[in-house]
């Protein structure tokens, strides 16, 4: 018996006692729901509460002067009463605890589902952040589109003119690039909330084999805003196994590769440029399609890069918007490719003024 239970039958001194004393309630004077949900958990507990019932039940029967018509069963009674008030008792704590299992677990549910409303309207407040953006970058790469079919006909079909055709579609590819990047930090910046920096590196060379692992790749393009301070590591020709990202990209074929917390990696980000820490702390990188195979027989011309500080870029959303924009820079690269090959076969004269696309 616990101690707990000892001092209440202490307190009844016994059935006659307590009826006796005329005072049954004692037991529940300081906190009786605190008490009773207490004295519950236990088998002693239970009997004690048991034994306050009974008490209750004799001192009403003593004081409806009905005790000498419970004599011959006094007993039974007592027995019967102790067991139905240990079986009721038992049942109401066990109902009281699944019904705070039950509340626990819809409090629980109930703050979940705040939670994921909440983050859904933050979401949806962030996508309708880059609404008018997107639709900027849309609607100037459909301007774009239509000069560059215009400026692609009269290469085509402009013999006189040609040389100077090509110049002014070669600048506009370079400006709807600029446009381009320009657009990506603007986009991602507006869904992060974080200030960001693109940029484009395109495989420049090989070294001895044709395996993706022997592929060199170079800075070609970068957002006018990270251009100023970025632009002296243009120079620096990567490769493959000496950047992290680009090894996920290019060697492990991943979609995107992405990370908000890069210095937490350790010795598991790899970057061959000294002082990246100085510039950013998260990244993500997606390939950029070529329309024609490469050296090792892969559709894929570099990889295109956003990076900031902060991060935010580790979600499906992000990966969506740098597939997206990607795809439109994989078609100005090749208008941009397929323009000086013309131009350079123009030069050495062994193309025709009227030419096939």
């Amino acid at each position: 018996m616990t101690e707990e239970a000892a001092n209440l039958a202490s307190k009844t001194g016994g059935l006659r006692a307590a009826v006796s004393s005329g005072r049954p309630f004692d037991l529940f004077r300081e906190g009786p729901v605190a008490r009773i949900a207490e004295l519950g958990r236990t088998a002693e507990g239970l009997m004690a509460i048991a034994t306050f019932f009974v008490s209750v039940g004799t001192w009403i029967v003593d004081r409806l002067k009905l005790w000498p018509a419970f004599v011959p069963y006094s007993y039974d009674v007592l027995v019967i009463a102790t067991l139905g008030s240990a079986l009721c008792t038992f049942v109401f704590f066990t109902r009281l605890r699944r019904t705070r299992q039950s509340l626990r677990k819809m409090s629980e549910k109930a703050e979940k589902a705040h939670e994921e409303y909440f983050a859904a309207t933050q979401q949806l407040a962030a996508l309708e952040s880059v609404r008018e953006p997107f639709r900027t970058f849309a609607s100037v790469n459909a301007l774009c589109d239509k000069e560059m079919f215009e400026r692609f006909n009269a290469i085509l079909l402009d013999g006189a003119n040609t040389k100077y055709s090509i110049g002014l579609a070669l600048a506009e590819v370079h400006a709807n690039i600029q446009f381009i990047l320009q657009s990506t930090c603007e986009i991602l910046g507006a869904y992060t909330g974080h200030r960001c920096a693109a940029s484009v590196k395109v495989i420049s060379r090989w070294d001895s084999g044709d395996h993706l692992s022997e592929a060199r790749l170079k800075s070609i393009y970068r957002d006018p805003a990270s251009r100023a301070d970025r632009g002296k590591n243009d120079e620096i020709v990567y490769g493959v196994l000496d950047n992290t990202a680009i090894e996920e990209v290019l060697l492990k074929g991943k979609r995107v590769w992405a990370c908000d917390n890069l210095r937490a990696l350790g010795d598991r980000y790899k970057n061959s440029r000294t002082g990246w820490q100085h510039d950013y702390n998260a990244t993500i990188a997606v390939p950029v399609k070529a329309f024609e195979l490469n050296e090792a027989g892969v559709e894929c011309r570099g990889v295109f890069f956003a990076d900031a500080h902060e991060g935010g870029f580790d979600n499906e959303i992000c990966a969506h918007f740098m597939r997206e924009i990607s795809w439109r820079l994989a078609v100005m690269l090749y208008r941009q490719e397929r323009l000086k090959a013309i131009d350079k076969e123009l030069s050495a004269g062994t193309r025709e003024t009227r030419v096939s696309g």
